[in-house]
């Protein structure tokens, strides 16, 4: 009997020392506080394990998120397409000069692309806009606009908010 359990663990103990534990949690609906933490340990990640994807020379010659750079960051930090994206434009506001207009527009450009994404509009989706305020964020071009300019700014805020954090754990 002896020897049977210790054949079990000789077969067992390869088995389970190669798989990777990591913890999972998922949230719902994250408060403000909730999605900046997690941007700061995503920005963190992506940074200490892909510095060659999320580095400033990378992202200023690249200047766009690539498919390779979401499935690098997917298997080596275990993050979701948002969470990546969000990094990305983080990394990009970290790379350019706040003071160079066609840097900042490019990033402006970056964070409406994805902000508008969910509002994009075709007959398929129609039925699925059930909320009346997106119906009308997806078909009004003005209320799209101020709509987009307000989550800019929002976003930009609470990215610097991020970068000021970062540089503080980094020192």
């Amino acid at each position: 009997m002896i020897q049977i359990l210790q054949i079990i663990q000789i077969f067992q103990i390869p088995y389970f020392s190669s798989i990777i534990h990591y913890p999972i949690l998922i949230a719902e609906d994250p408060s403000d506080e909730f999605v900046a933490l997690r941007d700061l340990v995503s920005l963190e990640l992506c940074q200490k394990y892909l510095p060659d994807l999320f580095s400033k020379e990378s992202i200023l010659k690249t200047n766009r998120l690539t498919k390779e750079t979401i499935e690098k960051a997917r298997d080596i930090c275990k993050l979701t397409k948002q969470e990546i994206r969000r990094v990305y434009e983080i990394c990009f506001l970290q790379s350019i000069n706040i003071n160079d207009q066609e840097q900042m527009k490019n990033f402006r450009l970056l964070v409406k692309q994805r902000l508008y994404a969910p509002l994009q509009f075709d007959k398929r989706r129609r039925l699925q806009l059930a909320d009346p305020t997106l119906e009308a964020l997806a078909t009004d071009p003005e209320k799209r606009k101020k709509y987009l300019s307000t989550q800019y700014e929002y976003v930009l805020e609470h990215y610097e908010n991020i970068l000021r954090a970062f540089d503080k754990y980094k020192d």
